[in-house]
């Protein structure tokens, strides 16, 4: 709860502090790679909206399943 207060108030504080003069807002290289195929796979997972749903909760039950394959102690017991 304390990170989540200190990164909504003390670090844009902060910023304006250490950060002088006009900040560009451009898009870097990766994204303007990226972002066609990301708008054209949303559009999709927003048309198809059951079939997203379908694949998000069959990767979420594989997930889920993996959980009973991990160990469940993660700190050793001490003697």
């Amino acid at each position: 709860m304390g990170s989540l207060i200190i990164s909504l108030t003390l670090v844009p504080v902060l910023v304006k502090l250490f950060i002088k003069g006009k900040v560009s807002e451009e898009e870097s290289f990766i994204i303007k790679l990226i972002k066609p195929f990301y708008n054209k796979i949303l559009n999709i997972a927003l048309r198809k909206k059951f079939t997203t749903l379908i694949i998000v909760l069959i990767i979420f039950l594989i997930s889920i399943s993996k959980l009973f394959l991990i160990g469940t102690e993660f700190v050793p017991k001490i003697r």
